[in-house]
């Protein structure tokens, strides 16, 4: 059950498409964005109370994945409200970071020549 590590959560696989914006023209500044789950926490945890124990962990971790946002876009219930969401490209990597991602210089170059023409 427990096959993954600590390091793969809130692992980053998408940027709303004003996040990827505002990260470029700012030279990544990432207090302009922030991660934001696609499940609610505390109905991610109300949902695996009735799962068998050996499911709860790969629900949670299949939850626990982050798509950033701005700021505006992420305190909001739901993720109608969120600009276009582009999914994350291999060539960037893992998106490090517990409470805040951040970009190595390799992953920044990398996610301006994938996002960059807007």
């Amino acid at each position: 059950m427990l096959h993954r590590s600590i390091d793969d959560n809130w692992m980053v696989v998408a940027e709303t498409r004003e996040a990827a914006e505002a990260l470029i023209e700012s030279n990544f500044d990432m207090k302009l964005v922030q991660r934001a789950h696609k499940m609610r926490r505390l109905d991610c945890y109300e949902a695996m109370i009735g799962l068998p124990r050996e499911e709860q962990f790969d629900f949670f971790m299949e939850l626990d994945q982050v798509t950033l946002t701005t700021r505006t876009e992420n305190h909001k219930n739901g993720t109608e409200h969120w600009s276009e969401v582009l999914q994350q490209p291999e060539s960037i990597g893992r998106i490090g970071g517990s409470f805040r991602a951040y970009f190595t210089a390799k992953q920044r170059a990398a996610f301006v020549a994938h996002f960059g023409g807007f």
